[in-house]
């Protein structure tokens, strides 16, 4: 593909079985074994408070990384959807897009001015991202609900007093 050509996403996702698939228009384009997915991180601008601050979703998958951009609907797929599946795997990890240099191969799915996107998928090989992806300083793992619910614990006078044994404690649930 051409890298100086932008698309518009017209993506979107959804669970087929127990396979988030990827659609453009009515077409099926790509397809994500959930049994494959060893980690989900969480790219996100400001400080990750709300679903629309999300801006690309990694699939961390044994010799993959596939890369989906927010508007793909991805991200309601993970914070909303399958939840038990999600609690069990314990495999959602958040980073700030402030704190991370994101390499030039996962670059290409980011949406840019308009919503366009370069590619609005993209998987490369594990090895060839897993060192930079490595250094990220993630947090979690961490649901949206698990995520909330520490912000609010935080939120609350005198929380520092009783914010490690809470963190200690959500560790310990995975």
């Amino acid at each position: 593909m051409n890298p100086l050509t932008w698309h518009r996403c017209n993506l979107r996702t959804a669970w087929q079985g127990q396979d988030i698939v990827v659609y453009r228009d009515a077409v099926q384009i790509d397809r994500i074994r959930s049994e494959e997915i060893e980690r989900v991180v969480l790219v996100h601008r400001g400080d990750g408070h709300i679903p629309g601050d999300l801006q690309m979703v990694l699939f961390v998958l044994a010799d993959e990384v596939v890369a989906l951009p927010a508007e793909t609907g991805i991200t309601g797929r993970i914070l909303f959807e399958r939840l038990a599946f999600w609690n069990e795997r314990a495999c959602i990890y958040w980073v700030s897009n402030r704190k991370i240099h994101l390499p030039a191969l996962l670059k290409r799915c980011r949406a840019g001015l308009l919503g366009l996107v370069r590619e609005p998928i993209v998987r490369v090989e594990r090895h060839r991202v897993e060192d930079p992806i490595s250094q990220w300083p993630v947090s979690g793992p961490q649901t949206w609900d698990e995520r909330k619910q520490l912000r609010i614990e935080q939120a609350r006078p005198f929380s520092r007093l009783n914010m490690g044994a809470s963190m200690a404690e959500a560790q310990a649930a995975h």
